[in-house]
């Protein structure tokens, strides 16, 4: 499962929206387990703080699926 999540990247200084994915990891539960940033997915040392990324950690970190 992906989500679209949007706020603010103190890397590029703006809004900005990336892509968690969620991994199933019981009946409907979901597990983070990464995100997409097309800022820096061709060069990761564009983002300073990518391990860290605000964004990402605004997403919950479990999900309830369908």
């Amino acid at each position: 499962m992906t989500e679209f999540v949007k706020g603010f990247c103190p890397t590029q200084n703006c809004e900005y929206t990336i892509c968690v994915e969620y991994n199933l990891v019981s009946n409907n539960q979901y597990l983070q387990c990464g995100a997409d940033c097309d800022y820096c997915s061709t060069d990761q040392t564009k983002c300073p703080i990518m391990l860290e990324c605000p964004i990402r950690s605004s997403a919950p970190k479990i999900k309830y699926g369908f």
